[in-house]
């Protein structure tokens, strides 16, 4: 019976620190996801990050109010489909500035078949959060 009794608080507390790294790995998880609109260059990662997963709803949802005033969901999303550099092999940043809840980031994009393109994205800060308010890429991305 003791063995039993001992067999039983180890198998207890076994599960009991299985259980407290899930919810430790869990609550990571979640506080990286919600860390990464608490930054310009988070917001901006994310936002491409669900466009080149085809999660374009994702990326509309992570644009700011002065974007969405200028276009619908689908009119987003039918942008996106026309404009096949969206969808890039890497970026990189060379300027990324901030003045209170304004925020933008220059640099480039290179496209599948090594093309560097240029791009300029504009950011504003909405209760905390960080969202795209513009973007440009190419000659427009002065």
């Amino acid at each position: 019976v003791c063995v039993m009794a001992q067999l039983s608080r180890s198998s207890i507390t076994a599960l009991s620190i299985g259980t407290a790294l899930v919810v430790a790995i869990v609550l990571l998880l979640s506080g990286l996801r919600a860390n990464l609109f608490t930054t310009p260059q988070g917001a901006v990662d994310a936002f491409f990050a669900n466009i080149e997963t085809g999660h374009v709803d994702d990326a509309y949802a992570a644009t700011a109010n002065v974007f969405k005033k200028v276009g619908s969901e689908e009119q987003f999303a039918s942008l996106v489909s026309s404009k096949p550099h969206l969808f890039f092999n890497e970026r990189t940043f060379t300027e990324l500035k901030t003045t209170g809840d304004q925020a933008e980031a220059r640099g480039t994009i290179t496209l599948k078949d090594k093309t560097q393109v240029p791009i300029h994205i504009s950011l504003e800060r909405e209760q905390g959060v960080w969202k795209i308010s513009g973007f440009s890429t190419g000659e427009n991305a002065k």
